[in-house]
């Protein structure tokens, strides 16, 4: 067999001419044009890259399942504890909502509200962190009076505001929560029930936007949004802006 890898193609077919003119049947001459030892290279490269996407892919899978797992026994248990409670009866439901529905279930739709049988109803705490066990409650609104010459009119209408006829107005006709703790008077509402229990018990929370300076969105966090969502700024680099401006903000 004559193999050389360095000889042209066309030297190659002469020499196997002449040997084979020479020697006749008694030799046998192959000519090998191809690199051996590329295509050992090649193939080499070839399989590595074959072992290296399979091996990535069983990776990519055992990420998946494990991911799935866990989520899967996180939602099994979630169902556990529900089932436990009567959830996936049919009998129960939650409603991203706040109390103020009640007063509505009690007046505009009380009618549809008794063909459900005026079923029982509540709230549960935001669960900010394990321990969470408050409502969130806060006053909507201040009232302040303006240095005008109507200030002594002002001031006898928030007063009559605190006392009992504007309470009943405010509890049971408007279906508010009284702000007082003088205030005796409960709305007929279930979730209002539910509240005044909690403020009683003294599991609430005030709400945490109230707390923001004035003009934090329009002022300070409103451009950073506008920049994120058009793609001037990447996801560390709002992170970041976003860190900087609110401290400049409360500072």
């Amino acid at each position: 067999m004559f193999s050389n890898p360095t000889i042209l193609p066309t030297a190659c077919t002469i020499a196997v001419e002449e040997l084979t003119a020479k020697y006749g049947d008694t030799l046998k001459v192959v000519a090998n044009e191809e690199d051996s030892i590329l295509d050992m290279y090649t193939g080499a490269r070839t399989a590595m890259i074959v072992i290296i996407y399979v091996i990535s892919i069983l990776f990519s899978l055992v990420v998946v399942m494990m991911f799935c797992k866990k989520a899967f026994l996180q939602e099994r248990r979630d169902i556990g504890i529900y089932k436990s409670l009567g959830f996936t009866s049919g009998k129960y439901a939650f409603v991203t909502q706040g109390n103020w529905i009640g007063a509505t279930m009690t007046s505009s739709l009380a009618a549809e509200y008794a063909a459900a049988g005026n079923f029982k109803c509540g709230m549960v705490p935001y669960a900010f962190n394990e321990s969470a066990d408050t409502i969130l409650v806060n006053s909507p609104s201040w009232w302040a009076v303006y240095n005008g010459p109507k200030q002594d009119a002002a001031k006898a209408f928030l007063q009559w505001c605190s006392e009992a006829k504007a309470q009943e107005v405010l509890v049971l006709e408007a279906g508010f929560i009284s702000p007082f703790k003088s205030c005796t008077i409960a709305a007929n509402d279930p979730l209002a029930a539910t509240v005044m229990d909690h403020m009683a018990r003294g599991k609430t929370s005030s709400w945490g936007w109230l707390k923001l300076p004035e003009g934090l969105s329009m002022n300070y966090t409103g451009q950073l949004f506008a920049d994120f969502a058009g793609g001037a700024l990447d996801v560390e680099g709002f992170v970041n802006a976003m860190v900087s401006v609110v401290d400049s903000a409360i500072e």
